[in-house]
């Protein structure tokens, strides 16, 4: 195919492929301030480094198409709508991403055809998804308390609980040198590794298993170090 194209032609076939691939390097380790990303709010890039670890990589299509088209504050909120229906959906109910595989395809391909112009549609679309989850909670107050409580019935891992504690506790931004697990990370309070009998346990017997699992993976058991 590159043998029939004119020098020009190739050249800015190159450039493409040149642009989509640091498009996706950006999109998998966020700068901190270049060209095209200055405007994307730490937070944002904060939550393409989550996005990542937690390892939903459905979502790199659909953020590969909206980076390509849209500008920094219409791809910020992009990455916001996706965040949110992960944690609220993917996380909070143990929906696997795989399951809305053709939705994520097809969000992907109008971004590319209609490029802003979809924005609000994708929006309105996330949403509605994401209220299938919580029927009859018509306003955004007892969507939020609902969310709330189903915070407190479900079992987190490291990353998860990153993310979360990072929303929760309001930390804004980026304080730390490089927002990752190397730098800052979710660390359990009573460890995942204890066992029973053991001094964790002070000297009681607990035989619910499933109760001390749950406890070791609950949001409350976690903090935030670095």
């Amino acid at each position: 195919h590159c043998m029939n194209m004119s020098n020009t032609e190739f050249k800015q076939f190159f450039n493409s492929l040149k642009s989509e691939a640091e498009n996706y390097h950006s999109i998998q380790f966020p700068p901190p301030s270049v060209r095209n990303w200055q405007y994307v709010p730490k937070e944002r890039k904060n939550d393409l480094v989550d996005l990542r670890n937690m390892g939903y990589r459905q979502t790199r299509q659909v953020l590969l198409s909206a980076r390509r088209h849209l500008d920094d504050q219409e791809f910020s909120r992009v990455i916001q709508v996706i965040i949110t229906m992960i944690v609220r959906v993917n996380i909070c109910f143990g929906v696997s991403p795989a399951k809305k595989e053709d939705d994520w395809a097809k969000w992907a391909s109008k971004f590319n055809s209609e490029k802003s112009d979809y924005l609000p549609a994708f929006e309105d679309e996330v949403m509605s998804y994401i209220k299938e989850f919580y029927p009859s909670k018509d306003t955004k107050t007892k969507m939020n308390n609902a969310f709330k409580k189903k915070l407190e019935t479900i079992r987190l891992n490291q990353n998860t609980a990153k993310h979360i504690l990072r929303v929760v506790e309001g930390l804004e931004g980026n304080p730390w040198d490089s927002y990752d697990l190397a730098k800052i990370h979710a660390e359990h309070i009573f460890p995942k590794s204890a066992r029973n009998p053991g001094p964790w346990f002070n000297h009681q017997t607990w035989t619910d298993l499933n109760k001390i699992e749950f406890i070791k993976n609950n949001l409350g058991n976690f903090i935030l170090l670095e």
